[in-house]
């Protein structure tokens, strides 16, 4: 006897549920939903470390500017962190590099089968940088 066939569902289909999501967040997309996020204020090495694990977030504004078109403004932090070591503060410069960041952040979010991000709507990003 054959088995019935169930339908195939949709590939197409986004869902909003982290949950429910093909894959983890990708790393580049963390980092991003950081710079977003916290605006002005910026990140630092340390302060994406805590948040997402980032070891290496020079490399990843390189990859932003370079890659991506993604404009960002760096500020060296004084000595006065436990590392005794100079950090950069990176933030988004504009927003021009606002809109890009967020069209790229939705273009990554696609490829894991999540519901894309309007502009302005920074409070339904629910994920480990939140």
């Amino acid at each position: 006897m054959r088995k019935a066939t169930t339908p195939k569902s949709s590939s197409l289909i986004l869902h909003t549920d982290e949950s429910n999501a093909k894959r983890p967040p990708f790393k580049l997309e963390e980092a991003v939903i950081c710079l977003v996020k916290f605006g002005p204020s910026g990140l630092t090495q340390p302060e994406a470390h805590a948040i997402y694990g980032e070891s290496c977030l020079h490399t990843v504004a390189s990859t932003l500017q370079n890659n991506y078109g993604i404009q960002l403004m760096r500020k060296q932090e004084p000595r006065v962190n436990k590392y005794r070591m100079p950090f950069t503060r990176y933030w988004l410069a504009d927003g021009k590099a606002e809109v890009l960041a967020v069209c790229l952040l939705n273009h990554m979010r696609f490829k894991r089968g999540m519901a894309p991000i309007k502009p302005g709507q920074y409070h339904v990003l629910t994920n480990q940088a939140a």
